[in-house]
Order: structure tokens, then C-alpha cells, then sequence
């Protein structure tokens, strides 16, 4: 029988992990992983009331796991936003500049 809670905390120490440093491409399996593990140990604590009441604890455990990464995700992508924006004034203002030089050389 697996121990979903053990599995579970392993999972929110990886998703800990992965969020702190800033490993955006694990979070993705990593949410599918918990999300599984999650659907799985829901069903199997179906008539175990200890290990469902384990498991809801748990869970509660990774939800401000998962508001960390959702804060960390959300301020990584107003960064590259304000990147892209400052990209593409700074490549207007190169074409802008060669047209200009092109018409005086």
C-alpha cells in the first residue's frame, strides 16, 4: 500500500524547493505529481477516516505552497513583461536610428 502522506509531503518539499529556486520548468511535473497523488490518496482513504483526515492535513500544508509559487510566478512574469516591452522599444529605436543613418549616408 503507498503512504500518500509521505508522498505528499516528499512532493511539497519538491514544490517548496523548486518555487525558491526558481525552477519554473519542475513546477510544472511537479503539479501534475501532486495533483495525481492528491486524486489517488482521496480515493484510496475512501473508507480509512485516519488517513483521510492525514491527508486533508497535508493538503492543507502544500495550499500556501502553492500561493508562494503562485505570487512567485506572477511577479516572474511582470519581469519578463517589462523585459520584452523595453526589447521591443529598444529594437524600434535601432530601426528607427539605421533608417534615419540610411538616409544620410
Amino acid at each position: 500500500m503507498t503512504d500518500y502522506v509521505e508522498l505528499l509531503k516528499s512532493l511539497k518539499a519538491s514544490l517548496d524547493s523548486a518555487a525558491s529556486n526558481q525552477e519554473f520548468h519542475r513546477l510544472i511535473d511537479l503539479d501534475s505529481a501532486v495533483r495525481a497523488c492528491v486524486n489517488e490518496a482521496i480515493e484510496a482513504s475512501q473508507k480509512d477516516e485516519k488517513l483521510k483526515r492525514d491527508i486533508a492535513g497535508v493538503i492543507r500544508e502544500i495550499m500556501p505552497v502553492y500561493r508562494n509559487i503562485a505570487l512567485v510566478c506572477g511577479e516572474r512574469s511582470q519581469l519578463l513583461k517589462t523585459e520584452m516591452t523595453q526589447l521591443k522599444r529598444s529594437r524600434k529605436g535601432a530601426t528607427e536610428y539605421l533608417s534615419v543613418y540610411g538616409k544620410m549616408g
